[in-house]
């Protein structure tokens, strides 16, 4: 299972932006990884803060 802690500066990302954040780096998981892209986005677990 893939997990991912993204840590960022400044002013927090709105819900919007969120939702962007974690489909964005669940596809590179899936494509860099060479996974299935729908299992992918079933077990990762991505935190923002």
């Amino acid at each position: 299972m893939p997990l991912v802690n993204v840590k960022l500066a400044g002013d927090p990302p709105n819900a919007e932006q969120k939702a962007v954040l974690i489909r964005e780096f669940t596809d590179v998981l899936a494509r860099v990884l060479g996974k299935n892209p729908a299992t992918t986005k079933k077990i990762t677990y991505i935190t923002i803060s």
